[in-house]
């Protein structure tokens, strides 16, 4: 009985939230008319005292949704004063370096966001980043030094097998398997394990946050092979997510 009480109360919960999710869709115009007075007045009321505002894509490859989006970023920010942006990229790259090339590349080099990273630069709104995995430029070239300047600036110990394998890492994450090997991507993830223990990193949210994006970098790169293989194997067709 307490079984189906629990159930019903997930059933109804999750009704109640599809009702209100209804009732909060808009539909839109074409892109030459996209915001209208009567959108703003709706965008108005939902974006008081807002400091956060998510811009979601139904893909990353749709042209569509990167040109709606730009409409959406130029109202927020010279109608509503953001000046900061944040997309799914390097969150340690993208904190030192603010530069779109340290985007992937199907939006620093998509035609239909270059008009979008125009209007950033020009109203200086700054690019940050947010996702885990460290592929961009900038973190292929400094990770491993300020990752070594930060640990020696601390007195935190350390080896040289660890910063030279972490460098081998970094310039090679997607063949992490095959150039560093097994057990020393272990290594590298009981390393860090440690190091996001210590008293010193926990106190700095910062490095914290940095050193918890590299183990799970390490782990995606260290296991996806593995899964793809499998789905090949079982002779389906392998997805990336």
């Amino acid at each position: 009985m307490k079984k189906t009480t629990a159930i019903l109360f997930m059933i109804f919960g999750l009704n109640s939230i599809l009702a209100q999710i209804e009732e909060n869709i808009y539909e839109l115009n074409s892109i030459k008319n996209l915001l209208t007075e009567e959108v703003k007045d709706i965008l108005d009321t939902y974006l008081t005292d807002k400091k956060v505002v998510f811009l979601g894509e139904a893909e990353h490859h749709i042209s569509s949704d990167f040109l709606a989006k730009t409409e959406f970023v130029k109202y927020l920010v010279l109608e509503k004063g953001y000046k900061d942006i944040a997309f799914e990229g390097d969150f340690f790259g993208l904190y030192f370096d603010h530069n779109k090339i340290n985007l992937y590349s199907f939006w620093s080099r998509s035609v239909q966001c270059i008009e979008l990273f125009e209007f950033l630069a020009e109203h200086n709104v700054t690019i940050w980043g947010f996702d885990n995995q460290m592929g961009c430029s900038y973190t292929w070239n400094n990770f491993t030094n300020k990752l070594t300047e930060f640990l020696n600036n601390n007195s935190i110990s350390f080896d040289k097998k660890f910063t030279k394998t972490t460098e081998s890492y970094i310039k090679s994450r997607k063949k992490a398997n095959k150039v560093v090997g097994k057990s020393n991507l272990e290594y590298l993830i009981n390393e860090v394990d440690n190091l996001i223990k210590n008293d010193t990193v926990i106190k700095d949210k910062l490095w914290s946050q940095f050193l918890k994006s590299y183990k799970s970098d390490i782990i995606i790169n260290s296991t996806q092979k593995r899964n793809t293989s499998q789905r090949q194997s079982n002779g389906k067709k392998p997805r990336f997510f």
